[in-house]
């Protein structure tokens, strides 16, 4: 019989996190946005912006740890079977 704890699952749940946590700031796209003005008696400027386009995924994946720390219960009864 394996035996699941508590620090087992919170250092898996936070190993899952940081993990899903670095692939969804790699993977996910950037916006920029490039801007340019120009005037015919004055000079060209140009503004370029680099903006993350979603800024809820670090939401999403903390509520996605919030369910793998609920759900241990469950877990530790399965692995018990």
């Amino acid at each position: 019989m394996k035996t699941w704890n508590f620090s087992k699952h919170l250092m898996s749940c936070a190993a899952i996190f940081i993990f899903l946590f670095i692939i969804a700031k790699i993977l996910l796209p950037i916006g920029t946005s490039v801007c340019i003005i120009g005037g015919a008696d004055g000079p060209t400027t140009i503004y370029l912006t680099n903006e993350p386009i979603f800024d809820f995924e670090t939401i999403i994946i903390l509520i996605l740890f919030i369910i793998a720390i609920i759900l241990y219960k469950p877990i530790k009864r399965y692995i018990k079977k």
